[in-house]
């Protein structure tokens, strides 16, 4: 959703967000391995494989961002547009939602999955 937002909405504090975002790619692993150890532990957390699982999720957050932004940078507006005429439910068109991610699920998803796969 992160790369979605990047994609197609410019807001102040992009360049900012990318940057941040992208910190896990230029700092080495064993650095990153190690501030994930010393804040874990300051926070009293427990080493399991719960917090490899995080350090995991950490490192690997940009290669998926970065992946599917520069998949959705080549990526027709209009084909957006079809999916929202076609199969968008009637509730989010006009701001009734069950969730905030109701309209993801519904017509974003498919058809993004269908383009990256």
């Amino acid at each position: 959703m992160a790369a979605l937002g990047i994609v197609r909405f410019r807001f102040p504090g992009r360049g900012a967000f990318l940057a941040v975002a992208s910190m896990p790619l230029v700092i080495p692993y064993v650095v990153l391995g190690v501030a994930l150890l010393i804040l874990f532990g300051s926070l009293g957390v427990e080493m399991s494989l719960w917090t490899v699982g995080v350090g995991h999720v950490i490192i690997n957050i940009p290669y998926a961002l970065l992946t599917v932004a520069a998949r959705l940078a080549g990526f027709p507006s209009s084909l957006e547009e079809a999916a929202m005429d076609l199969a968008l439910p009637i509730g989010p068109l006009y701001g009734v939602s069950r969730s905030p991610s109701a309209p993801l699920r519904s017509w974003r998803l498919p058809v993004v999955l269908h383009h990256i796969l």
